[in-house]
């Protein structure tokens, strides 16, 4: 099986992700959600395009979405609502009520909360 590469240089790298979840992870379970990986960085170990996490009520219970709201745009500076993005896509919006893009250190993040 080949190995798939991103067509442009990476500006995500699994590094760079773990760098930023890991000091994340205990302030969003602080308002009762966990912060999961996923898209290429996880895949791939790279991205060219962005980030991709996923934010899930811990326990399958209810999380504080307005703590978690203000934790991340604290982080992340000012969420966009992907549907608001030029580069959105309809049928990738699976069943999350939120799905907002921010930017670390200049690069893209995409969130999608459960």
């Amino acid at each position: 099986m080949a190995e798939l590469k991103p067509v442009a240089p990476p500006i995500w790298t699994l590094e760079d992700a773990l760098d930023l979840i890991r000091p994340l992870q205990p302030l969003a379970r602080d308002v009762g959600y966990h912060i999961t990986l996923g898209g290429g960085v996880l895949n791939l170990g790279v991205s060219a395009k962005d980030l991709d996490l996923f934010c899930l009520p811990l326990n399958g219970g209810e999380g504080d979405k307005a703590a978690l709201w203000v934790l991340l745009d604290t982080v992340l500076g000012p969420l966009l609502a992907i549907r608001d993005s030029p580069d959105y896509q309809p049928e990738a919006m699976w069943h999350y009520r939120d799905m907002l893009h921010g930017a670390f250190e200049g690069k893209r993040v995409d969130l999608f909360i459960q």
